[in-house]
């Protein structure tokens, strides 16, 4: 399934990915035209991915696969030419609103 969002090591850019792998909530995301050495983790509802048009619908640069230009990329061909299937907007839906988290409150974490 592809979808769209952040690359955390450059926030600034929206990129192309995969979903790698899915172990309970967690996804391991590929960005597309990359090594898997750069595959990261994240939530399923985080606010940092998104569906197919997210990017233009929102006026973001969405920067394609590397190889491709933004003027030769287009998402149904993509999707087409690489076999694949856009992450169905449903799943986008479950969000939070803002963080809830106030000073004080108690969690537990694994180190």
């Amino acid at each position: 399934m592809k979808l769209e969002g952040i690359d955390p090591l450059h926030p600034s850019m929206l990129c192309v990915l995969t979903v790698a792998e899915v172990i309970g909530h967690r996804l391991r995301l590929h960005i597309d035209g990359y090594s898997e050495c750069y595959d990261f983790w994240v939530n399923a509802d985080s606010a940092h991915i998104h569906p197919v048009g997210w990017c233009k619908d929102h006026n973001h640069k969405l920067h394609p696969p590397k190889g491709l230009s933004d003027a030769e990329f287009n998402w149904q061909e993509y999707l087409q030419s690489s076999g694949s299937c856009a992450a169905p907007p449903a799943l986008f839906t479950c969000r939070t609103a803002g963080c809830e988290f106030q000073v004080g409150m108690k969690l537990e974490a694994v180190d």
